[in-house]
């Protein structure tokens, strides 16, 4: 029965997805929500509004919010490039998506875009 009304809901909602004239705006609050999210797994704390502030006024003051920024946009590529470019999941796409990731942000001159050659060494956890 569950399965019956997720299914029917499932329907409703792509069948409203038609009538929007940029389903994009929807799924790009996703994509955004997500990259808030896990961009916070690394420390970068900022919000989903203050991501959607910089995207509206192409200001980017702080870094927190470059590096999710970035993360939308390494996302976005590689979506496009699988549609576009009919290119395959593949390391290089992957590498190039890395490259997008680290741009301008903590960590560009880690190599971005490239494959670590070595193990990253454990820090003790101080948490209290």
């Amino acid at each position: 029965m569950l399965l019956s009304e997720a299914d029917a809901a499932l329907g409703r909602l792509a069948g409203s997805g038609r009538l929007l004239p940029n389903p994009h705006l929807l799924v790009n609050a996703y994509i955004t929500r997500e990259a808030v999210s896990s961009s916070r797994i690394e420390g970068t704390q900022a919000s989903v509004t203050e991501v959607f502030d910089a995207a509206a006024t192409g200001e980017t003051k702080r870094n927190d919010i470059r590096e999710v920024r970035n993360y939308v946009a390494a996302l976005q590529h590689g979506v496009r490039r699988l549609k576009e470019d009919q290119f395959p999941i593949s390391l290089r796409l992957i590498k190039e998506m890395h490259e997008i990731l680290l741009t301008g942000v903590r960590g560009q001159d880690k190599t971005p875009g490239e494959f670590r050659t070595s193990q990253m060494r454990r820090h003790a956890c101080r948490c209290s």
